[in-house]
C-alpha cells in the first residue's frame, strides 16, 4: 500500500462516521491511534474491522501523530485532523504527485470554509528523519513546522477543496468538556495546554494575553495566573526543545531520498 493516512482521536463519538466515510472507499492505509476514549469512539472505529488499523494509547496529539506513522506501512503519509471531513482527498494526493517534490513535505492549506486546516504529505522516510511529531498536545503542528522550516522542508499549498469543518460536542472555545468536565481538572488542562504554548512558541506574557485574546484587568489577571504556572511547568517538559530537536537532526546527518 502506498499511501497511509495518519490520524489521532479522543472523545469523538459524534463524528467518527463523517470522518470516514469519504475516506473507506479509497485504497488509502487508514490508521487511528485513539488516545484513549472514554466515549464510544473506539466502538464506532472498530466496527469497520480490518480496514482500519487503531493504536489505543494515552498520549498527547503530537506524539499520537509519531505512533500513527511508526504504525503505517506506506510509503508516503497523509497527516490529516480527525475533525475535517475531505471529500476530495483524491485530488489533493494528485496535486502532491503533479508537484514531484521527492525531498520536501507538502503543506496543502485548504481553503473554503470558516476553518482552514492543513494536510501534510510527504515520504515516510522524510516524516522519520526530521521525527518532528513530537510529545506536545498543543502547538504540535508549530513544533512541526518550526523544526522542519530550519531545513527548508517544507513546500506550502493554498488549496481550494472539497472538505467540511465537523463539530465534536464539547468542544470549542473555553469549553472542551470533552477532556474534562471537572472545573479544577479544566483549569489544569489549561494550565498544561498553556504550558505546551510557552514550550514550543516562547511567548513572554503579553504575547500570550494577545494569544487567549485577554485585556482589561480581569483578563490579564487569568492571563498572569495562566501565565506562571504554565512557565513553570514549561522548563520540565521532557520533549526535545525546537532547538534541541533540529542539534539532533543535524547530527543524524544528510538524508537522500530515493524513489
Amino acid at each position: 500500500m502506498r499511501y497511509s493516512i495518519c490520524v489521532t482521536v479522543y472523545n469523538s463519538e459524534d463524528i467518527v462516521n463523517d470522518f470516514l466515510r469519504p475516506l473507506i472507499p479509497t485504497e488509502y492505509e487508514i490508521v487511528v491511534v485513539d488516545g484513549m476514549s472514554t466515549d464510544r469512539t473506539s466502538e464506532l472505529l472498530s466496527k469497520y474491522g480490518d480496514r482500519i488499523k487503531i493504536i489505543e494509547q494515552r498520549c498527547s496529539r503530537g506524539l499520537g501523530r509519531k505512533i500513527a506513522i511508526e504504525n503505517s506501512t506506506g510509503d508516503i503519509i497523509i497527516i490529516v485532523d480527525f475533525d475535517i471531513q475531505i471529500s476530495s482527498l483524491q485530488e489533493i494526493v494528485e496535486a502532491y504527485e503533479k508537484i514531484g517534490l521527492e525531498d520536501k513535505i507538502s503543506v496543502f492549506h485548504l481553503v473554503g470554509h470558516s476553518c482552514s486546516p492543513n494536510v501534510f504529505i510527504g515520504k515516510k522516510t522524510l516524516f522519520n528523519h526530521y521525527d518532528a511529531w513530537q510529545d506536545v498536545n498543543y502547538m504540535d503542528d508549530v513544533y512541526f513546522e518550526k523544526v522542519c522550516n530550519h531545513f527548508d522542508a517544507l513546500r506550502r499549498v493554498n488549496f481550494e477543496a472539497n472538505y467540511k469543518c465537523l463539530q465534536i460536542r464539547g468542544s470549542g472555545s473555553g469549553t472542551e468538556t470533552r477532556y474534562e468536565v471537572n472545573i479544577v481538572r479544566k483549569i489544569l488542562r489549561r494550565i498544561k495546554i498553556t504550558a505546551d504554548i510557552l514550550f514550543v512558541s516562547g511567548f513572554t506574557y503579553n504575547q500570550l494575553l494577545n494569544f487567549y485574546k485577554l485585556k482589561y484587568i480581569p483578563g490579564k489577571l487569568y492571563g498572569l495566573a495562566l501565565y506562571i504556572p504554565a512557565k513553570l511547568i514549561s522548563y520540565f517538559i521532557k520533549t526535545p526543545s525546537v532547538n534541541e530537536k533540529i542539534k539532533e537532526i543535524q547530527r543524524s546527518g544528510t538524508l537522500t531520498v530515493k524513489e
